[in-house]
């Protein structure tokens, strides 16, 4: 429960400035649009049976709160919230850690410069390559893209 708490405040704390392509950061900022708490205390609640991969959800939601720091959707609506609607909705199924992983990460690699190659080094090759299924105008087959999904 402690990593989900410090995962908790770690998406409305000032995250670290975001990384261009070359990797260098720029200035630190404050974020612009948070997730709503009563968002990610829903999604804690729900992801609670999987409490002993907490640590990896919280670094994915971070991560993805801290890529779409900034956006937000025509709305006005913070566009972190539909990622993590996506994973609440996951969680509901009872998904696997790696399946909700790519719910909280699966509009970073279309909508910020987030690569899939990032997400597979720092969340592995499973969540990955379900973030690559689902991403618009992947360079994978849909068949393949389909027959990913149902295997993860």
């Amino acid at each position: 429960m402690l990593c989900a708490s410090l995962a908790l405040l770690a998406v409305h704390r000032a995250p670290a400035a975001p990384r261009s392509r070359g990797g260098a950061r720029s200035a630190v900022v404050s974020p612009t649009t948070p997730a709503p708490l009563p968002l990610v205390e829903r999604f804690w609640s729900k992801a609670a049976y999987l409490s002993h991969h907490s640590e990896v959800l919280g670094d994915a939601l971070a991560f993805a709160a801290e890529a779409h720091d900034g956006q937000r959707r025509r709305s006005g609506e913070a566009f972190i919230v539909h990622p993590i609607e996506v994973a609440i909705i996951l969680a509901g199924w009872r998904m696997d850690a790696d399946a909700i992983v790519a719910g909280l990460l699966h509009d970073t690699v279309e909508d910020t410069d987030v690569t899939v190659e990032q997400i597979e080094g720092r969340f592995g090759a499973a969540a990955a390559s379900i973030v690559a299924g689902v991403t618009d105008g992947a360079a994978v087959p849909a068949s393949q893209s389909q027959r990913e999904l149902l295997l993860a």
